[in-house]
């Protein structure tokens, strides 16, 4: 939908992969699922954040939510 629009789009398999790709390339948004092999959603955002703090970075999933609601709180008061 965004490439039928004119907008340059790059997909990663991973969160890691993702990473690197913000890493040595230069990004106007990212947007990310949830549940990621490596680097989940939430880690990859917290890493953007950190090192890229004007990168817009929206965060996706097919998930049914009552699921990962309770493992996403855990876990971000672990990290925070």
């Amino acid at each position: 939908m965004l490439s039928r629009r004119g907008y340059r789009c790059e997909s990663a398999s991973n969160g890691t992969e993702a990473m690197r790709k913000v890493k040595e390339s230069t990004f106007d948004a990212v947007i990310a699922d949830l549940q990621m092999p490596e680097m989940d959603g939430i880690v990859l955002t917290r890493e953007l954040c950190q090192h890229f703090s004007d990168l817009p970075v929206m965060i996706m999933t097919g998930q049914q939510m009552t699921v990962w609601w309770k493992q996403l709180s855990v876990r971000v008061r672990r990290h925070s």
